[in-house]
């Protein structure tokens, strides 16, 4: 990576604001005659579908028809099984036309990238006539190995996606400000009031201050940033990960006297997804960390309207908390060796950035998911919210920039409030700059450090271990098996871009 580190930063508020009005989607279709593209893709379709098959659903054969292609999915539904079906698929020599690469496969990309195994993508992407505008240049940035861009970014148009919401009924009824609630002890005093004081008014016990998943390690980081232990940071000559910081023991500590005093829901560490959402939707949770989107809570009949956006606890030494988000890019679309027309799929692919193309993502399909009069556009109130997952996955990416056409269907999406929560997301986030910028190592690829700290995590949060008994043990254990040389590669790099 060339740039200097601050002239990359700054790219941060390079938000182009150029105009494109709305349009209505086109509903001509292609016609026999045409010859149509077979290209195989590689995904992570893991969200609702609502019960269509991913390669027969209307969604799909609208992408197909306007634009001349038969796609085949072949999909694998388990994040946690991505990876590997990927690393298999690209081992075997019979590759996908194209594939989304997300973070857990940055590694595999660089190096599929520098095996020859993807193609670089920049006298395609010179040609198009929407993303390379639409798409921010940082997220080029950080699409590029050794000067090349190897993949599209599907880039977020929110900087931290995930913030928290309190319910306002029970701040309402237990006489809480939320505006009064900043610093850490503040926060405690809410959730434990949440957890005691009966604010369901059922006369039991039986509410929680917060609640999460194990498994979706994001849902417990409301308060990291406030130990200042939410980025890795460059600590006496070394860049350090977050987690073997002595402000993520803290972090630990705190967590765990929510869990031993009861405030936070003790069965986070086995919830699955379906029962941590039926838990906020069935009043015994007063506050908790996700998507601004409330899609699956919405999908539960939960309220919006009840549900307040809290401010980011402040750190402890007093300074504004934030929302850390790792980066503005969900996932990657790169394109293979074999793709027998890489133009195609980038062609293909810019048609999201299209008017017709960003209606698609965002609104569904006119008929189906909204109504079109003239050049209004009405998203049926049935239909608000759903599927926009599963369309910009199936699609690969994403319109993104902040027009009138963006920001009209937005509304009609999210709702005014919804895109007051997504502004206030916006305002409250930020990102991992270290951990961002620089780029995943190969040489790591064997060791698996990540499952040290998600071990310990756990074990600290429930009480099984003696945090400061065993914290030193455990970074050494950290260092012996592989962190030393995580920590080298990763302070060679940020000194390398420091001197640049």
């Amino acid at each position: 990576m060339k740039k200097h580190w601050t002239e990359i930063l700054s790219i941060l508020c390079a938000v182009s604001l150029a105009v494109t009005f709305l349009t209505g989607c086109s509903k001509a279709e292609k016609t026999s005659e045409e010859v149509q593209d077979k290209l195989e893709y590689l995904t992570n379709i893991n969200v609702d579908t609502e019960k269509y098959d991913i390669n027969d659903n209307p969604y799909l054969d609208y992408i197909e028809k306007q634009n001349g292609v038969d796609i085949e999915i072949i999909n694998e539904a388990s994040s946690s099984q991505y990876v590997q079906k990927a690393s298999i698929i690209f081992a075997s020599g019979k590759l996908p036309d194209y594939v989304l690469i997300n973070n857990d496969l940055r590694t595999n990309f660089s190096i599929w990238a520098r095996e020859g195994l993807l193609l670089p993508l920049d006298e395609y992407i010179d040609e198009t006539t929407y993303m390379k505008n639409d798409i921010l240049p940082l997220s080029w940035e950080l699409s590029k190995i050794d000067e090349k861009t190897y993949a599209i970014p599907m880039q977020r148009y929110d900087v931290s996606p995930r913030m928290t919401f309190a319910r306002k009924d029970w701040l309402d009824k237990l006489g809480i400000d939320p505006d009064n609630v900043r610093s850490i002890d503040d926060w405690y005093h809410m959730l434990k009031a949440f957890a005691r004081n009966d604010p369901d008014g059922n006369g039991k016990d039986d509410t929680y201050g917060i609640t999460g998943r194990s498994n979706d390690e994001y849902s417990l980081y409301i308060f990291l940033d406030a130990f200042n232990a939410a980025k890795a940071r460059y600590v006496n000559g070394e860049v350090l990960p977050n987690y073997i910081l002595p402000e993520y023991k803290e972090w630990l500590k705190f967590m765990h006297r929510l869990y031993e005093e009861g405030i936070m829901d003790p069965e986070y560490v086995v919830n699955t997804k379906q029962q941590y959402w039926e838990k906020i939707a069935s009043d015994k949770v007063g506050a908790f960390y996700h998507f601004w989107s409330l899609q699956e809570y919405r999908g539960l009949n939960g309220s919006r309207e009840n549900m307040v956006p809290m401010t980011p606890p402040q750190r402890v030494d007093g300074t504004p908390g934030k929302n850390i988000n790792a980066m503005p890019v969900r996932h990657w679309i790169a394109i293979s060796k074999d793709a027998g027309n890489p133009k195609k799929i980038v062609d293909l692919l810019d048609w999201a950035f299209s008017p017709d193309g960003g209606n698609f993502v965002h609104a569904g399909i006119e008929g189906m998911d909204y109504e079109l009069t003239g050049d209004k556009l009405t998203v049926k109130p049935e239909r608000k919210g759903k599927s926009w997952a599963w369309r910009f996955i199936t699609m690969g990416v994403q319109k993104t920039k902040m027009d009138e056409q963006l920001l009209y269907v937005l509304e009609q999406s999210w709702g005014k409030l919804g895109l007051q929560h997504l502004d206030f997301s916006t305002q409250h986030g930020t990102y991992d700059e270290i951990s961002m910028l620089i780029p995943p190592f190969p040489e790591l690829a064997d060791y698996d450090l990540l499952s040290q700290r998600d071990e310990f995590r756990e074990k600290a949060i429930i009480g099984a271990i003696d945090i400061d008994a065993e914290w030193d043990d455990f970074v050494a254990r950290w260092r012996r098996s592989g962190g030393d040389e995580w920590i080298k590669l990763y302070t060679e790099s940020y000194n390398d871009m420091q001197n640049k």
